[in-house]
């Protein structure tokens, strides 16, 4: 049995510029085109490994506690418990992911999750403790898993999760599984401002409206993939 008590900070992004294209027919994922940035947002997962059930608890980080009051906190509380709880939390998703493709039986996690990244609000939040907890399970047990099975394992979760097994910034095309990390200092730094409305749209929501729109049926994919990054 295993006690351990583990953390990790799973950092937000923000889209430099994102091009959507049409789906791709084998997922029904829209092909993309972003250059993508990691922020200095974080959640905080705490977890143990046990061999009983998942488990999971989720609530409101310093970030987020700090700029509501008291009754916005209790309302942002039971809205984080509404939408993240349960076994389609991306964290539990991608544990039971990673514990089936190395053959490992009855391995649960029971984790809390201090949720600092505004939720639904393009910042990948789910993604991003989705990798991290694939990363870090992946050291826990001696990297039995190279990069390419870890992102076999991240496309299935969601088309940001790839983005996130990686710490630096990228170009990122397909679907979400192809990354082209950008060289240190290549780019520069900014400072951000992310002003997050008192309302959310999810990434299923953002896309459907997009399809409804229309604004686009082809990308240059030969352009953009030839950019020297590297």
């Amino acid at each position: 049995m295993e006690y351990l008590n583990y953390t990790y900070l799973a950092p937000a992004k923000v889209n430099f510029f994102l091009k959507i294209g049409e789906k791709n027919p084998a997922n029904n994922l829209h092909y993309i085109f972003s250059i993508i940035r990691r922020v200095s947002v974080f959640d905080r997962i705490t977890f143990e490994i046990n061999e009983d059930h998942n488990k999971l608890k989720v609530i409101p980080g310093k970030t987020i506690s700090k700029q509501l009051v008291q009754k916005e906190l209790q309302e942002y509380t039971d809205n984080l418990e509404k939408k993240l709880l349960g076994d389609d939390n991306l964290i539990i998703k991608a544990s039971n992911l990673f514990f089936n493709k190395i053959n490992l039986k009855n391995k649960y996690i029971n984790a809390v999750v201090e949720k600092n990244i505004p939720m639904q609000a393009g910042l990948g939040g789910g993604s991003s403790d989705a990798a991290g907890m694939l990363n870090i399970l992946n050291r826990i047990y001696h990297n039995p898993l190279n990069y390419d099975e870890l992102n076999s394992i991240a496309i299935k979760l969601g088309s940001d999760v790839s983005f996130f097994l990686n710490e630096r910034d990228a170009l990122v095309a397909g679907t979400g599984e192809i990354i082209i990390p950008i060289a240190e200092k290549s780019l520069k730094k900014y400072y951000i401002a992310v002003i997050v409305p008192k309302f959310g749209i999810s990434t299923k929501e953002a896309y459907e409206a997009f399809d409804d729109l229309v604004l686009t049926k082809k990308i240059n994919y030969y352009n953009i993939l030839n950019l020297n990054f590297s």
